[in-house]
């Protein structure tokens, strides 16, 4: 079996025992398997974000003055567009892996966009057009999963590719399957390394206005334990990425997300020096 291949298959196998926590539950108890992970797996160039859906954000709420501003898949739009190369997963690791029973449409995959991403075996990616991309991003966005855009080393591992600079993933991710919710719970030197690579997107802001009754609605939304109750009241905390879907779930509207209007630029100034996509 080709190599990229068989590096797919092994990590097929070990994904749901790190999303059940089962492998990032021995973080918490031993530093030695904590370093081994960070230095397999983790580069300190990774580094990634969550765009909030479009529907959550007030456009024109979201400045001081009513001025219309991009919706947040436009930061995926412009890597697609600089892009060389871009390939879509044939199907979803994480969400056939834990055979996913919510999202089961699992050709609603990662994107991997860069030159690293010719040399995907065919078996696992196919190559597709900037707008293919865009329509697949719109269409995966709709179905209610989270895009998420990181410079990942952990990606280029496992497909077997390089160099690691030049490949972005472009994942979209469901609350059931995504790797991104076991960052609570891990060890704390693991988990300050996740959170850099599984952050909010620059430029959002999220908050809790009166509204809110302490129905908990938001607590069973959020997938990355980043709000909880305190008495009536829903409290954010640093575990929170702003991906809106507390707010898409709650019923009295008491969640508000907002975007400065530099976030376009902040999102890719944050990820080009970092990774290219050319």
């Amino acid at each position: 079996m080709d190599k990229q291949l068989r590096l797919a298959k092994i990590f097929k196998k070990l994904y749901p025992l790190v999303h059940k926590r089962k492998l990032m539950g021995l973080t918490t108890k031993y530093s030695t398997i904590t370093r081994l992970m960070e230095k397999k797996f983790l580069e300190d160039d990774d580094k990634g974000f969550f765009l909030p859906q479009d529907g959550v954000i007030p456009i024109n709420k979201a400045l001081d003055a009513p001025v219309d501003i991009v919706p947040p898949i436009q930061v995926i739009d412009h890597f697609i567009d600089m892009s060389s190369h871009i390939a879509r997963m044939n199907y979803c690791m994480c969400r056939t892996s834990n055979d996913c029973k919510d999202y089961h449409q699992t050709d609603n995959s990662c994107l991997f966009v860069g030159e690293a991403a010719k040399d995907i075996h065919p078996d696992l990616c196919q190559s597709i057009t900037k707008e293919e991309a865009k329509k697949h991003m719109r269409r995966c966005r709709e179905a209610g999963l989270l895009s998420l855009v990181a410079r990942a080393k952990f990606d280029a591992m496992w497909l077997g590719v390089s160099p690691e600079h030049k490949l972005l993933t472009i994942c979209s991710c469901c609350p059931c399957c995504c790797i991104a919710a076991v960052v609570p719970k891990v060890g704390k030197p693991l988990k300050k390394t996740l959170r850099r690579a599984f952050a909010k997107m620059p430029g959002v802001d999220i908050s809790v206005n009166e509204a809110c009754t302490g129905c908990g609605k938001c607590v069973e939304a959020c997938m990355f334990a980043g709000i909880t109750l305190e008495g009536d009241m829903a409290v954010l905390n640093e575990e929170c990425r702003a991906c809106g879907r507390c707010a898409e779930g709650c019923p009295s509207q008491a969640l508000e997300l907002s975007l400065d209007d530099n976030y376009l630029k902040e999102s890719i100034d944050l990820l080009s020096p970092i990774v290219d996509v050319t």
